[in-house]
């Protein structure tokens, strides 16, 4: 059987999610970086969505979306225990958590950055929204080492590459 192929842009916080989880399960895959000028006609055959990332398989199945490569890698394979197995229910909030970063976070942040940018005033709403999540997390890594538990977990590596996009705001 071949490796999987990984579509992929290196900066995309949704392609580092892909790429930590592959590497995390330890699966062996062929990483394609792409032009977003020029998307490769193999990758728009197989889904014309043209997002990345997209892990294809070899016979033509595929994931189009960060979060399902990294659970699909991780129930093949998960060394690290980062689905916590012995604690299935946590499953449920970790999913939560990371939902709230996909669609509440992810969704302030980029008004936040763009009206940072265009200097326009409600910059310091989406703002406030950004840290309360980010104060959300602070409280969950007072009560233990990680966000979910002592150990690392499918949720700290799902969020990660989107945290340090708020860095340099």
């Amino acid at each position: 059987m071949s490796s999987p192929i990984l579509y992929t842009l290196r900066q995309c916080p949704y392609a580092i999610r892909a790429r930590l989880g592959l590497l995390l399960a330890e699966i062996n895959f062929e990483q394609r970086d792409i032009d977003l000028r020029q998307k490769p006609t193999d990758m728009l055959a197989i889904s014309n969505k043209g997002t990345v990332p997209l892990l294809v398989f070899e016979n033509d199945d595929y994931i189009d979306e960060s979060l399902e490569v990294m659970i699909w890698a991780l129930n093949n394979n998960d060394p690290h225990d980062l689905l916590l197995s012995q604690k299935p229910h946590y499953f449920p909030e970790m999913l939560s958590l990371i939902a709230r970063n996909d669609y509440k976070y992810i969704t302030a942040l980029e008004h936040y950055k763009a009206d940072t940018r265009y200097h326009n005033p409600e910059a310091p709403v989406y703002r406030k929204l950004c840290e309360s999540f980010l104060f959300d997390l602070e409280n969950r890594l007072s009560q233990h080492k990680y966000l979910m538990a002592d150990q690392l977990s499918l949720a700290d590596y799902a969020i990660l590459p989107f945290i340090r996009q708020f860095s340099p705001c």
